[in-house]
């Protein structure tokens, strides 16, 4: 699980920081009383990574260690993805690696359902913008990860998943 946490066996010492889903970056410094294997999961979604040991790119997820202190990078590329459906006369649906993302009102200004998406969003620190058209003027939809959507006035906060996409 890739998460800030510590580790500690007789034959071992791990200590993970990341703040991963945020971002890929993830390290380990590794203190192995013996020789040990280490194997790295990539998820699914992750087409594009890369593995550094002790200063040393590595193409392989599964490599030997020896005893002794190592430090282990993983950095897994997030791809923004969009996902289609003719549903409801077209709606259009954002991934950001392992987070699916929401056009919440409370960040935007305005009820998401009311606005069509026209672009692909781009990254903005921890939120994406979205440009778009609101009433068939030119606007901008913030999108946010789903976990955190809705959370300000809840219950009385829209947010959505599925933004109306304009025709092609």
């Amino acid at each position: 699980v890739y998460t800030k946490c510590s580790y500690e066996s007789e034959d071992v010492c791990i200590d993970e920081r990341t703040n991963y889903p945020e971002d890929g970056a993830i390290s380990f410094s590794l203190l192995l009383r013996r020789e040990k294997i280490l194997k790295l999961r990539i998820p699914d979604w992750c087409k594009k990574y890369s593995v550094v040991c002790d200063g040393t790119p590595r193409e392989e997820t599964t490599f030997e260690l020896g005893a002794g202190k190592h430090e282990v990078l993983l950095n897994l590329l997030f791809p923004l993805n969009a996902i289609y459906t003719q549903k409801d006369g077209g709606r259009v649906s954002f991934t950001y690696g392992p987070l699916l993302l929401a056009a919440d009102e409370e960040c935007c200004g305005f009820n998401p359902e009311a606005f069509v998406a026209s672009a692909i969003p781009e990254k903005d620190g921890r939120l994406f913008r979205l440009k778009g058209t609101l009433d068939g003027e030119p606007a901008e939809a913030i999108l946010t990860d789903y976990s955190a959507a809705g959370r300000k006035n809840a219950g009385h906060n829209a947010f959505l998943i599925w933004i109306r996409a304009a025709a092609e």
